[in-house]
């Protein structure tokens, strides 16, 4: 994930960087990555979504 985020998107890591070039530079390897990257985004997303939910019912709670 963070080769895809500080690699890919912002380049703000020079080895990072690299790294996704090189990772990129396979045609074969690097759709299975970016495949596993988009799917850990996902996850990411459905946990913020669910903490969502349960701070607003707890501070509904306690208003």
């Amino acid at each position: 994930m963070d080769v895809f985020i500080y690699g890919g998107l912002s380049h703000a890591t020079d080895s990072k960087k690299l790294k996704y070039d090189e990772w990129k530079s396979s045609t074969i390897l690097f759709p299975f990555l970016e495949n596993e990257f988009v799917k850990i985004l996902n996850q990411v997303f459905y946990v913020i979504r669910v903490l969502k939910l349960e701070v607003k019912e707890v501070l509904q709670k306690n208003a």
